[in-house]
């Protein structure tokens, strides 16, 4: 039998002053690091720490109440992005409502 495993975010919803409960960045032993090939493929790769961070970001801009265009940019490894060099930028589409969990 495979293990299972548990995934839980709690936070407050911060949508309508535009942040994130958490800080977005990496600062401690997570490691993300996003690549673009010359074809224009990405590559996401992270380590455990890492997806963990991701997937906590993910869980917010997908639960809260965040308005359709809102984004934020940072650098191919997951630090804050002055917009000087390549960045990723996630952001909330405007489509139909996420179904309730």
């Amino acid at each position: 039998m495979n293990p299972q495993h548990d995934f839980v975010h709690r936070f407050e919803d911060h949508s309508e002053t535009g942040e994130l409960s958490i800080e977005t960045d990496v600062a401690g032993a997570e490691q993300i690091q996003v690549e673009v090939s010359e074809g224009g493929k990405i590559w996401l790769s992270a380590n455990r720490a890492g997806w963990l961070h991701l997937a906590r970001i993910c869980a917010e801009l997908g639960l809260a109440a965040y308005e359709p265009g809102y984004h934020f940019h940072k650098t191919f490894d997951f630090k804050e992005s002055d917009g000087s060099g390549p960045e990723i930028t996630l952001g909330v589409l405007d489509a139909p409502a996420a179904p309730t969990v």
